[in-house]
């Protein structure tokens, strides 16, 4: 796997983008450590679900919503998230207890747990459904990367809510990058939560973006520490949530997202207090 650390001196065990997972090799990220099982997962099977859906009514739909997204790739985003919910709908279920499972379970780099063995347990959230959404992008041929970041949203301009640490995926469609969070989906017309959470930040212009890769290797003492991009959902229901990172550089007591003038954030407006260097994210 390719694994790359993001802000400077940050601990690299919890702030990092991964991909090019490879099966059977060993994720590790803080006490966490998982055998990349991709065989126990049935991949083939996941495919001929996609036969399934009915591309032209699929396409009606993405017209519609004037979303920019091809077709097959909406389906295998689509037909991910279903099939994850129909096999394992409670996967997160023991979740506050996963620290001790994995602590009775004695796991570590050289005895580590299946991840197929987190959602039979039940302890499987955001970390094990990006490892395992991120395993079946590369099986299908979708770009992507794999992020142990941070995300909060907003219920409005002054109030603050969610936060905390958070795995997601950037995946490419088309020519555009969205954000992608499979352990978030949202509700369909029938009450089910299989509607992929795919996020745009489409409307952030260039500019801005680059500077949140330029925040990602910038040191706290420079002004890094904090990069945050806003992202709404592709399906028009007004959600919109920040996907980025922090970093929890405790020790020099430095929150850069919580501040008496609100977040500190790039949002898809024409006017920054930051100046342009880098490459987009």
């Amino acid at each position: 796997m390719k694994k790359r650390p993001v802000f400077q001196w940050a601990a690299p065990d919890k702030k990092f983008m991964v991909a090019d997972l490879i099966p059977n090799e060993v994720f590790s990220a803080e006490y966490t450590h998982y055998k990349l099982d991709a065989e126990n997962f049935n991949f083939n099977k996941i495919d001929e679900r996609r036969k399934l859906f009915d591309r032209e009514k699929i396409q009606k739909f993405l017209d519609a919503k004037n979303i920019k997204i091809g077709v097959d790739d909406f389906i295998a985003i689509y037909n991910f998230q279903d099939y994850m919910q129909m096999m394992w709908p409670e996967h997160a279920k023991n979740r506050p207890f996963r620290e001790e499972v994995l602590r009775i379970s004695r796991c570590n780099k050289d005895n580590p747990m299946l991840l197929s063995e987190t959602f039979r347990r039940k302890i499987a959230a955001c970390v094990e459904c990006s490892l395992l959404a991120q395993m079946y992008f590369q099986h299908v041929g979708i770009e992507s990367v794999m992020c142990c970041g941070n995300t909060f949203f907003e219920s409005n301009p002054k109030i603050e809510l969610g936060g905390g640490a958070h795995a997601y995926l950037i995946v490419k469609l088309g020519t555009q990058r969205f954000f992608y969070d499979p352990a978030n989906p949202m509700m369909n017309s029938n009450g089910y939560a299989t509607v992929p959470r795919i996020m745009s930040y489409a409307n952030v212009p260039f500019r801005a973006r680059t500077e949140f890769n330029d925040l990602l290797n910038m040191s706290v003492a420079d002004g890094g520490g904090f990069a945050y991009v806003q992202a709404s959902d592709i399906y028009g229901a007004g959600s919109s949530w920040f996907y980025g990172f922090e970093s929890d550089d405790i020790e020099n007591n430095v929150s850069r997202r919580r501040t008496a003038r609100g977040v500190k954030r790039i949002v898809p407006e024409s006017s920054h207090a930051y100046q342009p260097r880098g490459r987009e994210i």
